[in-house]
């Protein structure tokens, strides 16, 4: 294993799980630090990033994995970065370790939603578009989850407007990720967290969700780095070449380093990314930005030569 484990690393493990009573834990590990930019091959090696502090009992950087097949093939150790964060991890950076201290003291209602986001043409001229949002309950089941009855228009955009403009009206939604206090009725208050699981729409759109380029560009798949000349070859690792988000809000913090537009542009060709950053993490700040935005497989889609056949 190079470079050889610290004294004070620790592997975390995709297959064995050990299930362990309350009562039988006898203390915790306080300091953790996950180092999601170890081995990052996509990354400026020359740029800073966070390092471990030096009170950090424990250290993460590396997945221990012993195969679908452990008797044929060896165990394989794959970087921290190289994985997808869990949504709670996201929401302990993003709204901190008190306020969800707090759903101890409060009847809490949780609320996740569907967002979907699309352009559609109400006049004659298809150019002229207008962007709708709306939202369902992603509780319900599929059929009552399709049901116009059940779909709650958000906002219209109007023509002309871009969608950060759209996304700037509703701020106003992103206490509601966190979670509001709410009366229901005289002396009883829950605490409610209406939160967007996950970004719906179609492949440009979702795209733009994620602040990636076309799938025409060269690199335009948001799921990995794959180029347009190697989009039908199934054996490419979407593992070791995939994108995730550490990885990707880093990319942007590179990119952002650039001094002149020329270079910031020339770093987004590369790398498929939007020269604008994704204006949804204003109401969503602690979305996974991959995960988040995920793939409707409809058959214009499923079929077209502009997708990515290995993620699609």
């Amino acid at each position: 294993m190079q470079p050889p484990l610290l004294s004070n690393e620790g592997l975390l493990s995709w297959n064995r799980f050990h299930m362990i009573a309350e009562d039988h834990i006898t203390s915790r590990i306080d300091t953790v630090f996950l180092d999601y930019f170890f081995n990052d091959d996509k990354l400026n090696p020359g740029y800073r990033r966070p390092v471990a502090p030096p009170q950090s009992t424990l250290i993460i950087r590396r997945i221990h994995d012993i195969g679908a097949y452990p008797e044929h093939f060896p165990p394989s150790i794959t970087p921290l970065c190289k994985s997808h964060p869990l949504r709670g991890e996201l929401e302990l950076e993003t709204f901190g370790r008190a306020h969800f201290e707090r759903f101890d003291q409060l009847k809490t209602v949780s609320l996740p939603l569907l967002t979907f986001i699309d352009g559609f043409g109400l006049y004659r001229n298809i150019y002229r578009t207008l962007t709708g949002m709306y939202f369902n309950f992603a509780a319900l089941p599929f059929q009552e989850r399709t049901c116009r009855a059940n779909v709650v228009p958000l906002t219209l955009g109007p023509h002309g407007s871009n969608l950060a403009d759209v996304v700037n009206a509703l701020k106003s939604l992103q206490p509601l990720d966190a979670g509001v206090d709410v009366e229901l009725r005289p002396g009883e208050k829950i605490l409610l967290c209406a939160f967007t699981m996950a970004y719906t729409g179609d492949m440009p759109q979702q795209q733009k969700n994620s602040g990636m380029k076309t799938q025409r560009a060269n690199c335009g798949c948001r799921f990995c780095f794959i180029t347009s000349d190697h989009r039908g070859d199934l054996r490419y690792d979407t593992v070791t070449n995939g994108r995730y988000h550490k990885q990707t809000m880093a990319m942007r913090s590179d990119m952002d380093a650039h001094r002149t537009k020329v270079d910031r542009d020339r770093y987004a060709r590369k790398w498929g990314l939007d020269a604008e950053a994704p204006c949804l993490v204003k109401i969503s700040p602690a979305l996974d930005i991959i995960l988040s935005r995920p793939a409707q497989l409809t058959p214009n889609i499923r079929g077209s030569r502009e997708s990515c056949t290995v993620c699609f």
